[in-house]
């Protein structure tokens, strides 16, 4: 991999679908974005090559932090999503991991929270409003199931799978959620007919996580950015990590039948 190789004819479309990904992974409802990037802190110099290389070959770490999303794409609802998916404004929500491949997030609406939690193979997804716990394989491919995964990982695969097909550079450094960060630019082949011009991820000094990825295009804004207000690194309680429903509650499998959750002593 060259910091001169091209994204194939059409990849634009895939940068345009892994920032996708990542925003409805999160399934993100009404919230505030607040600035996450400020400072240009003196950092070690690194190679494009080097930088990708660093973030796919990093072990993923525990968190606890939040994440925000600034959606300026234009889209409507997307059918099939649930009904705090990708929509037009700013979202915010607040997500765990713990390092393996567990994970939890907390999506506030205006009735309650939609609450997602990967435990190994079962994912579920509580909402509060009408008291209805969903569980998924987590190996499943529907939204819900792959909504507990942290937003941080997901920006990994981004950029593995867009490093060695873009053309790429190192765009100084920048300050996101308190941390330092490499600014690594993934922009598509020149002359390629696309409105959208390039994707910026923010990539932790330290830990080499995605921190931020934000989708550019024809103008000076922004059409999609995803990152963390704040994040913490470290090991996070194991109880996040689990999920019972209820008393009370309704459980479904999937979109199979509905049982109801027998309450106490029921």
């Amino acid at each position: 991999m060259t910091s001169a190789s091209r994204l194939r004819r059409g990849g634009i479309a895939v940068v345009l679908a892994a920032a996708l990904a990542v925003a409805l992974t999160a399934s993100l409802s009404a919230g505030l974005l607040t600035t996450r990037a400020s400072a240009a802190p003196e950092l070690p110099p690194v190679t494009p090559e080097q930088l990708v290389a660093s973030v796919v070959a990093a072990e993923p770490v525990a968190l606890a932090g939040t994440v925000a999303v600034d959606n300026r794409l234009g889209l409507p609802a997307v059918p099939g999503l649930p009904s705090d998916g990708l929509t037009d404004g700013t979202s915010t929500a607040r997500v765990w991991s713990d390092g393996t491949g567990d994970g939890r997030l907390a999506v506030p609406n205006d009735d309650g929270e939609r609450t997602y939690v990967r435990d190994g193979a079962t994912t579920w997804a509580y909402d509060s409003t009408d008291r209805t716990a969903t569980r998924f394989p987590s190996r499943g491919h529907t939204p819900d199931a792959d909504a507990a995964k942290n937003p941080a990982e997901v920006a990994r695969t981004v950029v593995a799978r867009l490093g060695a097909t873009s053309v790429l550079r190192v765009d100084g450094t920048t300050e996101v959620a308190g941390r330092p960060a490499y600014t690594l630019v993934l922009a598509p082949e020149p002359g390629e007919r696309t409105v959208l011009r390039e994707v910026r991820a923010a990539v932790d000094a330290q830990t080499r996580t995605p921190l931020e990825l934000t989708v550019l295009g024809a103008g000076t804004d922004p059409v999609l950015r995803i990152g963390f207000d704040d994040v913490t690194f470290g090991p996070q309680d194991p109880a996040l990590f689990t999920f019972t429903p209820p008393p009370g509650a309704t459980v479904r499998d999937g979109t199979a039948g509905t049982v109801e959750q027998p309450g106490p002593g029921g």
